[in-house]
């Protein structure tokens, strides 16, 4: 396994300091630039890495009765269009969520052949919340358009259109912004830059996994 990221568009295995801050938004009105993401420098970064659009299939796993939702995590299995395989255990941190800023615990692993998603670490997490039975409760399905943006003095941006489409057959536009390290005032930077640049953006108030539940209740009532 490796113990980062091996590219922009593909999660890597657990970090030291395991925790996710990103901008999360529903994107309403059509992108400037004729749509062109690759355009956008937020907070007035450059484009260091171009990535293409691609698709993943995302199944999350919860107990029948939402155990690991009730305790604020969120458990994941991802697979690329290529067959690869990721495990990723989002967790709430108290105050992480105000307006579109999320910051969450986030623990991450690529599946190599021989490891199963139940002997991954996240996994095994997961399993620690609740001595519930853990099964597949949602798929969702998303075409990805993702890009790296980047300055000289450290500052990073993982940007990504998601077009997500639910259980129920309905579908969503999503921007959400990965800031890896970013300090307050830097994240505060990137969120008033896209704001100005991009009209219509509604902040998210619920993940994909939240949103497919909200959309399908009669099989979590």
């Amino acid at each position: 396994m490796a113990a980062r990221r091996a590219s922009a568009s593909e999660p890597g295995d657990p970090r030291a300091e395991p925790v996710e801050v990103e901008l999360r938004f529903i994107v309403d009105a059509p992108l400037p630039y004729s749509g062109d993401l690759r355009r956008l420098r937020p907070g007035g970064l450059e484009l260091v890495e171009r990535g293409d659009s691609r698709l993943h299939s995302d199944v999350y796993f919860d107990t029948g009765t939402l155990r690991l939702r009730s305790a604020g995590a969120n458990l994941r299995l991802r697979t690329g269009s290529s067959g690869r395989r990721w495990v990723t255990l989002k967790q709430k941190t108290r105050g992480g969520h105000k307006g579109a800023l999320n910051i969450r615990l986030e623990f991450e692993e690529e599946l190599t052949r021989d490891v199963r998603p139940h002997e991954s670490v996240p996994w095994r997490k997961a399993a620690a919340l609740t001595a519930r039975e853990i099964r597949p409760v949602l798929q969702v399905a998303t075409l990805r358009e993702e890009h790296v943006f980047a300055d000289s003095v450290g500052h990073r941006a993982v940007v990504a259109l998601d077009v997500v489409t639910y259980p129920d057959g309905s579908v969503e536009r999503r921007l959400e912004i990965e800031l890896p390290g970013g300090t307050p005032e830097f994240v505060r930077r990137v969120e008033e830059d896209v704001r100005r640049k991009v009209r219509g953006l509604k902040a998210a108030p619920r993940g994909k996994r939240s949103e497919a539940i909200r959309r399908l209740p009669r099989l979590f009532t």
